[in-house]
């Protein structure tokens, strides 16, 4: 793999040397780590724990590791919290934004720059 970064590609796709660089190559992978993926599910699921209520929720039945790992590509926004936020439209709606009152499309997967999973949440970070 050539690295993480940005790539200036011309209009095949190529880098500046003639080599195509796929989309993977620019981000470092999602790391759904153990405490990144049970940190989502408590807080951001319908799991039932009250001091979560109030919480962003992905409905019931989403499969949020896969809504997760489709994060991948896209871009990585530093947040003031020093992680990082890949936010992208799954195309339907996966969820409800408590920050808005209203159901979204829109997913958010926070990472730390190596790609170790932090959460994930329906709406915007």
């Amino acid at each position: 793999m050539a690295g993480y970064g940005w790539a200036l590609l011309d209009k095949n796709g190529k880098d500046k040397n003639g080599k195509f660089v796929y989309i993977y190559e620019l981000n470092p992978p999602i790391v759904q780590t153990v405490p990144g993926l049970a940190h989502t599910l408590e807080r951001h699921t319908h799991s039932g724990i009250t001091k979560y209520l109030r919480k962003s929720k992905f409905n019931a039945g989403e499969n949020v590791a896969a809504l997760i790992a489709l994060a991948a590509p896209y871009r990585m926004v530093l947040q003031p919290s020093g992680r990082y936020a890949r936010t992208y439209n799954a195309g339907r709606m996966i969820g409800y934004d408590s920050t808005i009152g209203t159901m979204t499309s829109l997913v958010s997967v926070i990472t730390d720059a190596s790609g170790n999973l932090t959460t994930a949440f329906s709406g915007n970070p």
